[in-house]
């Protein structure tokens, strides 16, 4: 739907937080998007985006650009498993879609409770 929407293909994912500290939730990742995966070099990506803002706001970077390509690294890559991401698009495709269909009235009263 993103790549549709905004007419890019999408070539690689970025991937960071606490899950991406997994080596098993990159792989399933790269699965099941069947793309390659590249965790950045530390999951605490908050504080790194905090310390972007700070260094170019005191001028150590002249913008937002220039700071991510000196301070951003890839760091592991993740790429897919062919034999996986068969596995991952059926269960999509013959499982999951039929499931969300019947669960999406029990997804909206949930809403309605919280």
């Amino acid at each position: 739907m993103i790549e549709k929407k905004s007419g890019n293909k999408i070539k690689k994912i970025m991937i960071s937080g606490g899950g991406s500290s997994s080596n098993e939730i990159c792989q399933i990742t790269a699965d099941i998007f069947n793309l390659p995966v590249f965790r950045v070099q530390t999951y605490e990506t908050s504080a790194l985006g905090a310390s972007l803002v700070g260094y170019v706001a005191n001028g150590t970077y002249s913008n937002f650009d220039e700071a991510t390509k000196a301070m951003v690294h890839e760091g592991d890559v993740f790429t897919p498993d062919s034999k996986n991401q068969v596995i991952y698009d059926a269960l999509y495709h013959k499982v999951y879609k039929k499931l969300y269909k019947k669960m999406k009235p029990f997804y909206k009263e949930i809403g309605e409770i919280i």
